[in-house]
């Protein structure tokens, strides 16, 4: 693997599966920083235009810098708003402000939020929360099991599910 698929493999894992709320995966991304040449950056500018990220590398650079101290180069200047800079900045210092006090859905509402910030588009943006819904909805392995009905009936797992997380809810608090 290059230096600059590693880079870009780590960008792409950070800002969908962890949303930059991880002090050590941003340092894995300022150590591959300074490995990469000029045209490498050129190349990864590119790749990441074509999946929408550029909200992401602009997040990432921001917290590098702010964080640890490294400057890496800007591809294209992004219109991050201070708050959302912040917000990010606040999440990552203080992560036990929202994970040990929030909900399961608290925490689905937070990291759909961050996830969403880091989109280009707002089209993007709207197909992941519509894909997020979707799993919310859909009945899992629990819910079956949960309350096992014959497959004539499985219409009903759309309302088991909801039931069964609050449920759950209150049973954790």
């Amino acid at each position: 693997m290059t230096d600059d698929s590693h880079f870009l493999a780590m960008l792409f894992h950070h800002a969908g599966k962890d949303v930059f709320s991880f002090l050590r995966n941003l340092i894995d991304l300022a150590q591959a920083a300074p490995k990469l040449k000029e045209n490498q950056w050129a190349k990864i500018q590119t790749n990441i235009e074509k999946v929408g990220l550029l909200h992401a590398y602009e997040m990432a650079s921001y917290l590098i810098e702010q964080l640890i101290g490294l400057q890496i180069p800007k591809l294209t200047e992004v219109n991050s708003s201070t708050k959302t800079k912040t917000y990010f900045l606040q999440t990552l210092l203080s992560p036990d402000k929202w994970q040990n006090k929030m909900s399961q859905i608290g925490r689905i509402y937070h990291f759909m939020k961050m996830r969403i910030l880091l989109v280009d588009s707002k089209s993007r943006s709207l197909n992941l929360v519509f894909r997020h819904v979707n799993m919310l909805i859909k009945p899992s392995i629990k819910d079956y099991l949960f309350l096992p009905l014959p497959k004539r009936f499985h219409f009903v797992y759309l309302v088991i599910k909801p039931v069964r997380m609050i449920k759950e809810q209150f049973s954790n608090s």
